[in-house]
């Protein structure tokens, strides 16, 4: 399901003194089965972009196609329905995201609306539920009666129980415990590689973006004004500095040991497993 952004521009309450405009000319494409990381300072775009892959958003000016529906700003709501079908977001405030007084039908809500089989989404939800580690009698509760984290789970469930090929995730573990991030990221990753499912995460989280991402894009007021993979992003310290982020921890560590041992690694490494494959290597050659 491929996502493209043709010269799209989005303003706020435009011809008015308050007129703000968002977006700027965006040209950008997501692939399908990719794993995208959209970061950038608060106010950048990154919400208002992902808003108009669903049409939640329509562009004030350009045009988004997805999976070969055309979003402009003419598009009516009608023609939408289907790209809602297979496009799921998870907002940043599950507060927001919750409508119905009880676990089951907040799960059945969205289904009901796209005439899905009722019995396969709440199996999948069954699931997940018990993948979170939630009780059997989840689906009798009230989602207003939880913690943060909770609401957090239960509205990314009632999203991934529908079955989505596009998941977009607006800081899905802020909230969340350590051991809660963990099983959010480690599913969102598995349903990516097994299911090749396109996830499209935004995230203040560099730790989570070299992690998992395949690709990043960077927005600056209200532009995609990089795009590159975490590799190339994180291993350019005066392309980090210059967009004011923070090093993943790995890489803060990997700095850290070339720098007491004045070494050079030949790459940067993501992840713990290939820092640690590198260090006991340069141990061994040592």
């Amino acid at each position: 399901m491929m996502i493209h952004f043709q010269e799209v521009e989005q303003v706020y309450q435009p011809k008015t003194p308050h007129e703000f405009v968002a977006l700027k000319n965006v040209t950008t494409q997501f692939d399908e089965g990719k794993y995208y990381a959209i970061i950038g300072h608060t106010g950048s775009g990154k919400s208002t972009l992902i808003q108009h892959i669903n049409g939640l958003l329509k562009p004030t000016k350009g045009s988004v196609d997805v999976n070969g529906t055309r979003i402009t700003a003419k598009t009516k709501d009608k023609a939408l329905r289907d790209i809602r079908k297979h496009v799921g977001m998870v907002f940043q405030f599950p507060e927001s995201q919750h409508f119905e007084d009880n676990v089951e039908r907040e799960i059945r809500f969205g289904p009901q609306n796209f005439k899905m089989d009722q019995k396969e989404v709440l199996e999948r939800a069954k699931a997940l539920f018990k993948e979170f580690g939630f009780q059997e009698d989840i689906m009798a509760r009230s989602p207003f009666q939880m913690s943060g984290g909770q609401m957090r789970k239960i509205a990314l469930t009632s999203i991934l129980a529908m079955d989505p090929d596009v998941i977009i995730l607006d800081e899905p573990t802020a909230g969340l415990d350590p051991h809660s991030k963990l099983q959010v990221m480690q599913l969102i990753k598995r349903l990516q590689k097994e299911e090749g499912k396109t996830i499209i995460l935004i995230s203040h989280e560099m730790n989570d973006v070299a992690q998992y991402a395949d690709e990043v894009k960077v927005m600056r007021q209200g532009q995609v004004v990089e795009t590159l993979t975490p590799r190339e992003l994180f291993s350019d310290a005066t392309r980090v500095e210059a967009l004011h982020l923070e090093l993943p921890d790995i890489v803060r560590l990997q700095r850290d040991v070339e720098h007491r041992h004045q070494i050079k690694f030949e790459r940067t490494a993501l992840t713990e497993e290939e820092f640690v494959a590198m260090y006991k290597e340069w141990q061994h050659e040592r």
